[in-house]
């Protein structure tokens, strides 16, 4: 055959060809360039960077005490000369003085100190208790008389603060002092007592003052400024005697105090804002402190391991030259994690081109941004010690918002699929059966249990009308103990014999799988199809017509459509239950359709014959027969196909509890499943990736419940502990409480554009079904721990709203003790550290959001219930007495 006249040479059709798909690429790497870059300069504006005068890293002088990590006075545990002398030799290029604070505890600080050219302003600590007193004077006058670079001596430090001694007490220490040496004497105290105690001035040399401030809560763009003002004040009121700054500083981590923010760029901003004009008045002062002290924190909270030079571990802390960032240095992790998301999202936006472009580049940005968070979780915590203790509940929250990360994205990328896909592969519509081929005989199957008679004949009656000429309907009650509620199924059965046949099986192992094997293995041998029909729905009697055409390729083993309700909508826990149940089906199955991965449900669903009975029917160990059958038969190679139209409608579970119940059971049945087939999932099997993917990734939420609930638990523990041993036990770092809630707000963003596209609901219906999933996470996690732990699990019927008349008590759920315990938890915790410490503020807000599920379950256990229309009992017809067909070969299982 001849060429068109106008078809391209092969060679150039194949440069076209690699032409296009390199533009492919490199349009694929502007998109990924242009998130990192949006990425990028969020960090920049977010860092706020500030530019203080540079600084040579030298001080007139520093305060010191030698405690390292695991010593400190409390525990009776002091450095060595050794480490003292290590600590001398690091800070003799930064500062000629060093002041100390006790005269008594650890070596000779003076003796150490001049080997290296240091000089001593020697101190002792007074406090309550007059013997200790009395040797720390002992040893400061020591001191003094025997070193000669001990050049002035402080009498107690912050005595008069504390209102540990009386001014007269302090005066005697001091006139003691002062007649035992030459040398001068002082007491250090912050600037305000000193204003508030003139007496003192007139028994010492010179005024020593604290200027913190921190701890006054000024802002750190105020602070020098203000430290100057209160030394030129304190100068005012003791014009005759020299002013020295015994401590000022700032430190890098701990509470925020009013408009001070304690961060690594607020200290070293201070410090060389502070030195920088220090140096130019020529001031006198000491710097808090040389060496970051975690021995402080039973002394002065959170913030007293953070105000060295150096930090505890003897690195130095402070960037002397250039700009500030709120996390110095870090363009040296974004930049190489940025590159690496780059190339990610290069390969991410090729895999998933038939997205639309604004779907690939929210992917990348959603990558960009999440690295970008870990590493901003992983900076906040640098330089931090918290206690051991802490790392248990830090590790808790770590593992729960790694979960939450992988939910999250798993959650992104359904919803960037349903809304960004341009066009679905696998979208399947209503497809009649061929006309010129012999119809198919189908059987369908209804498994019932202890259900409403009248309930059960509507969907019968609706069965009844289908247009389908080869058709069965065997009705199988089981397990029913109470012979009135099957008597009238049976007896309308036996009005009906020319489609419709009944068993009742008083004992039926393996619930309602064991009751559909047992229809199984009663089919007509002619069925090619069989049908599977909740004892609840009405089906539409044009069902079987317009959806039996998919059997025609011989590939088809399910042809599933979902399930919907009726007589829900003057009602808010139906309706909630009606819509939260909508999402999944307008939204997720379409996700996992067009991979082949659609989760069967046990109603208004078709399977061929052959392909059932060679999987080996129905599943008995497990809860959720449908939905394991339909991974048994993707094992097997089969396809399955979901058709997103409403051929029938159920009832929604009659209260909360059945809700909760019913969704229990789907996910201990999801675990048993996941236990049961994880050779297939993870090993050798026919199982596609993407349908190993769907099948893991899509219960992972459940499993995330079932992990809240453990850190639930430890929360509300954590929470006591720090009511009781606040000094031990502080808040976890609020970067983790950040980035959960982070997650939970993205997740929500998420939902909420799903159903504004794609579910047919108002706004208030769409949050109607957002209080709904939220509700059930706590149901949802016990029956994950339990089907993880393999409990003995019982097929409970759920009860169906419209189903009876008769509404039961409303009792508390599981779930109101969860709330009560949680909002407690942060009341308590807001009432002891108020709200101006952000990280006791962060844990009450985890706390409250934690609390939201199961406040979201009471709601909905005592909402207003509205009318519901209740089917009429329908009139047994005559000949009800007509024995039932009874079969006693299956028995109920252990402990049914």
């Amino acid at each position: 055959m001849a060429d068109h006249p106008l078809s391209l040479p092969a060679h150039l059709r194949s440069t076209l060809a690699f032409l296009a798909t390199l533009g492919r690429l490199f349009a694929d790497f502007g998109l990924a360039l242009s998130a990192c870059a949006i990425v990028l300069l969020a960090w920049s504006a977010l860092e706020r960077p500030v530019t203080p005068p540079d600084w040579d890293g030298r001080v007139p002088g520093v305060t010191y005490s030698g405690y390292r990590p695991g010593q400190g006075p409390a525990q009776q545990r002091y450095p060595s000369a050794e480490e003292v002398a290590q600590d001398m030799a690091l800070l003799a290029p930064h500062s000629r003085r060093v002041r100390t604070y006790s005269s008594t505890e650890g070596p000779d600080v003076p003796e150490i100190a001049a080997q290296h050219g240091l000089d001593v302003m020697a101190g002792a600590w007074l406090g309550k208790d007059r013997a200790k007193n009395e040797r720390e004077l002992q040893g400061l006058m020591r001191q003094a008389s025997e070193h000669r670079n001990v050049s002035r001596l402080i009498v107690g430090n912050e005595v008069m603060l504390r209102e540990d001694l009386t001014e007269a007490e302090l005066i005697a220490a001091l006139d003691r002092v002062r007649r035992s040496t030459r040398k001068p004497v002082s007491t250090a105290d912050t600037w305000h007592m000193w204003l508030q105690h003139p007496k003192l001035a007139a028994h010492v040399d010179f005024i020593a003052i604290h200027i913190l401030p921190y701890w006054e809560g000024v802002k750190v763009e105020e602070a020098a400024a203000y430290t100057l003002e209160r030394l030129k004040r304190v100068k005012a009121a003791y014009p005759n005697k020299p002013v020295v700054i015994t401590e000022t500083g700032w430190p890098s981590h701990g509470d925020v105090q009013w408009d001070a923010i304690p961060t690594p760029q607020a200290q070293a901003r201070y410090l060389r804002e502070f030195i920088a004009q220090a140096r130019s008045l020529g001031i006198d002062y000491y710097v808090i402190e040389a060496f970051d002290g975690q021995w402080k924190r039973d002394e002065e909270g959170r913030p007293g391991p953070y105000w060295g030079l150096f930090d505890a571990f003897r690195q130095w802390k402070i960037p002397v030259r250039g700009a500030l960032s709120v996390h110095q240095g870090w363009q040296d992790r974004v930049m190489p994690a940025l590159g690496c998301v780059l190339a990610l999202g290069v390969l991410l936006s090729w895999r998933f081109r038939r997205w639309h472009w604004w779907a690939r580049l929210s992917a990348v940005l959603a990558v960009a941004a999440g690295t970008s968070f870990v590493l901003w979780r992983g900076m906040a915590g640098v330089g931090s010690y918290a206690p051991v203790q802490s790392t248990l509940i830090d590790a808790a929250l770590a593992g729960l918002l790694l979960v939450s990360l992988l939910v999250f994205a798993v959650q992104l990328i359904e919803a960037l699929d349903v809304l960004g896909t341009r066009r679905w592969r696998r979208a399947f519509a209503a497809t009649p059966w061929p006309d010129e081929r012999p119809v198919p005989m189908v059987s369908l199957h209804v498994a019932i249990s202890n259900e409403p008679p009248d309930m059960v004949i509507a969907t019968l009656e609706s069965l009844r009308r289908l247009d389908w000429p080869a058709l069965e309907v065997l009705v199988i009650d089981n397990n029913t103990a109470n012979e009135a509620l099957w008597r009238p199924v049976q007896a309308w059965i036996a009005h009906h014999p020319e489609r419709f046949r009944f068993w009742t099986l008083p004992a039926c192992e393996g619930f309602k799988a064991g009751a559909l094997n047992f229809a199984l293995a009663r089919t007509d041998p002619r069925a090619e199809v069989i049908g599977v029909v909740d004892a609840d729905y009405q089906v539409e009697p044009f069902w079987l017509r317009e959806i039996m055409g998919h059997f025609a390729s011989p590939e088809v083993a399910v042809v599933q459509a979902p399930q919907a309700h009726r007589d829900y909508e003057s009602d808010l826990l139906a309706r909630s239950a009606n819509w939260e149940f909508e999402g999944f089906f307008r939204a997720g199955m379409h996700h996992r359709n067009e991979r082949n991965a659609i989760i069967q449900h046990g109603t208004m669903c078709l399977v061929r014959t052959s392909a059932l009975r060679n999987a080996g029917g129905w599943g008995q160990w497990t809860l959720c027969e449908d939905t394991e059958l339909g991974l048994r038969l993707l094992t097997h190679g089969w396809e399955l196909r979901y058709v997103d139209r409403v051929y029938g409608r159920g009832l929604t579970p009659e209260n909360f509890a059945a809700l909760r119940s019913q969704r229990r059971r789907w996910a201990l049945g999801a675990m048993q499943i996941l236990k049961g087939h994880a050779g297939a999932l993870c090993g050798h099997s026919q199982l596609t990736l993407a349908q190993r993917y769907h099948f893991v990734a899509g219960w992972l939420p459940w499993l995330q419940e079932a992990l809240q609930v453990a850190v639930m638990l430890m929360s509300v523990c954590w929470t006591l502990g720090m009511l009781l041993w606040p000094r031990y036990i502080e808040p976890p770092i609020p970067g983790t409480l950040a980035l959960m809630l982070a997650v939970v707000l993205g997740r929500t963003a998420i939902g909420a554009a799903v159903y504004a596209t794609k579910v047919r609901c108002t706004w208030r219906e769409s949050f109607e079904a957002a209080i709904a999933s939220m509700a059930l996470n706590y149901a949802v996690a016990c029956g994950v721990w339990a089907g993880l732990l393999g409990r003995h699990a019982r097929f409970i019927v759920t009860a169906k709203a419209g189903a009876s008349a008769r509404r039961g008590r409303r009792r508390l759920p599981p779930e109101a003790k969860w709330a009560l315990a949680l909002l407690v938890a942060a009341v308590a915790t807001l009432i002891q550290n108020g709200v101006d410490a952000p990280e006791p503020l962060c844990w009450a807000v985890a706390l409250v959001v934690m609390a939201l599920p199961h406040c979201a379950a009471l709601w909905l256990s005592f909402a207003p219930r509205g009318g519901r229309p209740t089917p009429h009992p329908v009139e047994a017809p005559q000949g009800e007495g007509l024995p039932a067909t009874t079969d006693y070969a299956l028995r109920p299982s252990a402990g049914q």
